[in-house]
């Protein structure tokens, strides 16, 4: 195991951080400067769970997975996600992801890290 991947689930602490959540459609170039969160979450596994239900509500995709096609709204895939997104926010990192939604167009969900003394907002 490497030194970085042993750190991992507490570089998001030693650094103050905790996430902003926003919900868009369409592009990926949604403004979030001056917007006040929809969400506000306090740990990384906060930030897997909002990103997992927002994707729950998405339109189902296949994707290859291995040897197989799963859905992209399968329990399978979904915990294969939540892992993924988890592992992200420990490092405190910010993560974007989009995929289509349902009856047409994107659900874009954006989740900002921040740290405590440069956020804009009283919470």
């Amino acid at each position: 195991m490497r030194f970085e991947d042993m750190l991992a689930g507490t570089e998001w602490e030693e650094r103050g951080l905790h996430w902003h959540a926003y919900l868009g459609a369409g592009s990926l170039c949604l403004d979030r400067s001056d917007l006040p969160p929809r969400e506000v979450l306090r740990s990384p596994e906060q930030v897997a769970e909002w990103i997992r239900d927002r994707a729950a509500e998405g339109e189902p995709q296949l994707v290859r997975f291995g040897e197989r096609w799963i859905r992209t709204t399968d329990t399978e895939f979904l915990d294969i996600a939540w892992f993924r997104d988890l592992r992200v926010a420990e490092r405190g990192d910010s993560i974007i992801c989009s995929w289509p939604a349902v009856g047409g167009g994107r659900t874009t969900v954006y989740v900002d890290a921040v740290a405590a003394d440069q956020c804009p907002f009283d919470h």
